[in-house]
C-alpha cells in the first residue's frame, strides 16, 4: 500500500470517484468538500494560512481509502481497513502533516487514531458521535410552525454571521473565515430563514455531490426554541432542495441531541450512518505549518 498527497483538487477528485461514489451519500461530506475546492480552487481558503490536504492509500495503482482535511479542522476520511489506515497514519507522520482529530463513518476514525497514536505517542480523546441522516422525499404535512420560508439577503447578514457564531460555539468547533464564507453563502442563495414575522431559525446547504446536497447548520436562538421552527425550516429546505433537482439530502445530528435526532424522522429523514469524532492533542498537531 502506497500513501499518495495531491496538490490538485481536480486531480483528487477524478481518481478518488469510484471509490466516494460507490457509498455516495455515506462519503458525502468529503466528497462534497473536496469538490467545492476542485471547483473554486484557491477561493475558500485564501483566507486561511493554512492549504487543504487531500490523500489517499493506493493498492495496485487503484486508491481504496481516501482523506481531506481543511485546517484547523479535523481529517474526514472514508471506510478503510486498519492495513489503509497505518499506510495514511504513516504518510501523514512522515511528511510532518499534523492532524487535529479525524472524523468519519464506521470503524475507519478508530482505526487512523490507533495508528496516529502510536506514533505520536498520545491518545486520542472522544468527540461527538454523530449520526447521518438521508432522504429522498419531504413529510411537510409534519412541520405546522407558524410563519414562512424565505432566502435571506445581505441586509441578514449581520444576523446570521451572530447566528452562525453562536451555533460554532455550542457545538464547540472552530471556524476560521466564517464571516467571508457565510457572506458568500448568502450571495449564492445558500443560507434560509424561518420568519415569524421576522427572523426566528436560520439553516443552509453546501458541498453538492453528483447526486445530494447537504444541509448544514440548522440553528435557532434558546429564546425561540420549541416552537418548531427547526422542523419547519428543515423540512422547507429540503423540499426546495429536492425540487431544484438533487435526488437526495443529507444532514448530520449529535446523537447527544435528542431534540434533533426526533425531528428529522418525523419529516422523512432515515438514519444512514454513524459518524465518530476523535481528537488529538493540540501540541502534537501544530508541529507543521503547511505552505
Amino acid at each position: 500500500m502506497d500513501f499518495r498527497q495531491f496538490d490538485d483538487a481536480r486531480e483528487f477528485c477524478a481518481l478518488a470517484e469510484e471509490l466516494l461514489l460507490r457509498s455516495e451519500a455515506e462519503n458525502g461530506l468529503l466528497l462534497g468538500i473536496a469538490e467545492r475546492l476542485a471547483e473554486q480552487s484557491g477561493v475558500d481558503w485564501a483566507e486561511s494560512c493554512c492549504l487543504p490536504l487531500l490523500c489517499g492509500v493506493e493498492k495496485g495503482g487503484r486508491l481504496i481509502a481516501a482523506a481531506v482535511m481543511t485546517p484547523p479542522h479535523r481529517l474526514i476520511v472514508t471506510p478503510m481497513s486498519a492495513e489503509a489506515a497505518g499506510a495514511l497514519a504513516r504518510g501523514l507522520h512522515d511528511r510532518q502533516i499534523g492532524v487535529p482529530g479525524v472524523v468519519g463513518p464506521g470503524d475507519a476514525p478508530g482505526r487512523f487514531a490507533e495508528a496516529w497514536s502510536t506514533l505520536i505517542g498520545q491518545p486520542a480523546s472522544p468527540g461527538r458521535s454523530l449520526r447521518e441522516y438521508w432522504t429522498d422525499r419531504v413529510d411537510l404535512s409534519a412541520a405546522s410552525a407558524p410563519g414562512r420560508f424565505q432566502a435571506a439577503t445581505m441586509g441578514d447578514s449581520d444576523l446570521v454571521l451572530r447566528w452562525t457564531a453562536a451555533f460554532w460555539c455550542e457545538v464547540g468547533e472552530q471556524t476560521p473565515g466564517q464571516p467571508q464564507t457565510m457572506r458568500r453563502r448568502i450571495l449564492q442563495r445558500q443560507v434560509f430563514l424561518w420568519m415569524n414575522p421576522g427572523p426566528v431559525c436560520m439553516a443552509n446547504f453546501t458541498g453538492p455531490t453528483p447526486n445530494g446536497i447537504r444541509i448544514g447548520i440548522v440553528y435557532t436562538p434558546p429564546e425561540r426554541r420549541r416552537h418548531g421552527y427547526a422542523t419547519a425550516l428543515t423540512a422547507a429546505l429540503t423540499g426546495h432542495l429536492l425540487k431544484c433537482g438533487f435526488r437526495y439530502c443529507i444532514l448530520f445530528a449529535d446523537l447527544a441531541d435528542a431534540t434533533s435526532n426526533n425531528i428529522y424522522p418525523k419529516i422523512g429523514y432515515r438514519p444512514l450512518c454513524d459518524y465518530v469524532e476523535l481528537n488529538f492533542p493540540r501540541a502534537a498537531w501544530t508541529m507543521v505549518a503547511r505552505a
